[in-house]
């Protein structure tokens, strides 16, 4: 039986343990794969308090994979001059590996991204091997940053309150694990 529902920020607050407080101010950012969402919660009385929400339906994970993906076909077309996104299991192979450097760069400084026999051209195939390093993904995903940056401060704005009211800072989402996102969390 259902006894209630709860908001997915209420929801991370409690999985994170928050409720074990006794009171407390939370700036929950959620960076999920097409979405960003961000709720500034107040705990008090064993109550979750909603005192407000902003965010944006189009930042998520898969900016930066492809962000991911348009380095890498810029490089290949520069190494080859080959164009692979106008080959559609090429590139769908380009998206699934950009989405694991993503990953792999939220907790090393480098990653290789390596494709066996990406295409193939009338001299035989070609093989992708590239690496790709924390410092280049902050570089190539940092409009999307500063996006993330804007909505954050757009939302104490528009709830009158100042970053020094939050507490604690929950990140929910793959893409809160990169370094970057949780030096941005702390700010």
């Amino acid at each position: 039986n259902v006894l209630k529902l709860l908001n997915e920020p209420t929801a991370a607050a409690l999985t994170y343990g928050f409720s074990r407080r006794e009171s407390g101010r939370l700036l929950v950012l959620d960076l999920g794969g097409g979405t960003f969402d961000i709720t500034l919660m107040e705990y008090t009385d064993n109550v979750f308090r909603v005192r407000g929400v902003g965010g944006s339906t189009s930042i998520g994970g898969t900016n930066f994979d492809r962000a991911i993906v348009e380095h890498i076909l810029k490089e290949f077309q520069t190494l080859y001059g080959f164009d692979l996104s106008q080959d559609r299991i090429a590139y769908q192979q380009l998206v699934i590996h950009a989405e694991k450097a993503k990953i792999d760069l939220s907790s090393t400084d480098e990653t290789r991204i390596m494709v066996p026999y990406i295409t193939a051209t009338e001299k035989g195939p070609i093989h992708l091997n590239m690496s790709l390093t924390r410092g280049e993904l902050e570089q190539l995903i940092a409009p999307i940053l500063r996006e993330i940056d804007e909505q954050i401060l757009l939302t104490f704005e528009q709830t009158d309150f100042s970053p020094q009211w939050v507490d604690s800072v929950i990140l929910v989402g793959g893409s809160t694990r990169l370094p970057v996102i949780e030096k941005i969390g702390r700010a």
